[in-house]
């Protein structure tokens, strides 16, 4: 996603989180930290309407990845 929209992404710090979703798992991708909700909310917009992905604000947590 940073190769596609490098600007919404270059600032933040990727992490990667694994939910249990009705009985499976899911891999997430989490970026952040944002100072607050409304301002996750803004980059999630940017995002949808850029890349077409799904977005949503959660807490930042995760394993850190490597942007190598």
């Amino acid at each position: 996603m940073v190769n596609i929209a490098p600007t919404l992404f270059s600032e933040l710090e990727p992490r990667a989180s694994i939910i249990d979703v009705n009985g499976g798992l899911e891999a997430h991708l989490v970026a952040g930290p944002f100072k607050d909700q409304a301002s996750a909310q803004r980059r999630c917009n940017q995002i949808r309407q850029r890349i077409i992905t799904p977005c949503s604000p959660v807490t930042f947590a995760g394993r850190v990845l490597n942007r190598n």
